[in-house]
């Protein structure tokens, strides 16, 4: 089966399981907490990739739990993730939870990226501009990428709003290169 169709599928069942629709973004908030915690660690990120360790699997995954401070309902998601051996798509199940819950709520989530951490009140600008551009509340995800060298790269959706040094620099080069 393809990932983002477990994705999906898991997800609306998560979201349903969840009941309201604050408990479904706690839950996706939560799961996307050790989502983050796996990614950042090499060590839990190989258990749960690695079929050597499945009978350890469970017994991990439920500690790391516990240490991130996870409610019961995001630890019964992970144990059923574990047990029906979803959790490696653990990061798309949470986007595809996030996708729904805006969906559901009227926002959207946009991810900002940048060569460094911008002032608090870049981000609140970025946001107030998407949200009279799209007609919705927006949540910003901030993102750090020292390759676009400054500028902001937003990307909403599939759409893509390109503003950084990188990009402009690359535009000048083709436009140099033609005039030749």
């Amino acid at each position: 089966m393809k990932r983002s169709l477990v994705a999906k599928r898991y997800a609306r069942a998560l979201v349903d399981i969840a009941g309201s629709l604050t408990d479904a973004e706690r839950l996706a908030e939560q799961l996307d907490l050790f989502a983050r915690a796996a990614a950042a660690s090499p060590d839990l990120a190989q258990v749960l990739a690695n079929p050597t360790f499945a009978g350890e699997r469970g017994k991990v995954v439920q500690a790391a739990a516990q240490i991130l401070l996870l409610d019961a309902l995001a630890q019964r998601s992970l144990a059923h993730l574990v047990a029906r051996d979803r959790i490696r798509y653990v990061d798309q199940i949470v986007a595809e939870m996030h996708k729904l819950v805006e969906g559901k709520t009227g926002r959207v989530r946009a991810a900002v990226a940048s060569a460094i951490e911008l002032p608090e009140d870049h981000y609140k600008r970025i946001r107030a501009a998407l949200e009279r551009i799209t007609g919705h509340k927006v949540t910003v995800e901030k993102e750090i990428r020292p390759d676009l060298i400054g500028g902001v790269v937003t990307r909403i959706g599939s759409v893509i709003l390109d503003g950084s040094l990188r990009s402009q620099l690359s535009r000048l080069k083709a436009s140099l290169g033609k005039e030749m």
